[in-house]
């Protein structure tokens, strides 16, 4: 029997999915994006925190 870490699956998961879609929304801005107008305009797909965000794509 193993025992799984749901919080740590759920952060697992939650970053992965917010580098997949950061991405492509940063390739759009060849002259740049602030970190705020990149949260601004992902929050509402997905659920990661600030820091992820500052994380995912430092």
């Amino acid at each position: 029997m193993s025992v799984i870490n749901i919080q740590k699956e759920n952060r697992k998961k939650c970053i992965e999915n917010l580098h997949q879609q950061l991405m492509p929304k940063i390739c759009e801005y060849p002259d740049g994006l602030t970190l705020e107008r990149l949260h601004n305009q992902t929050m509402h797909e997905n659920p990661a925190t600030w820091d992820y965000y500052v994380n995912c794509i430092d």
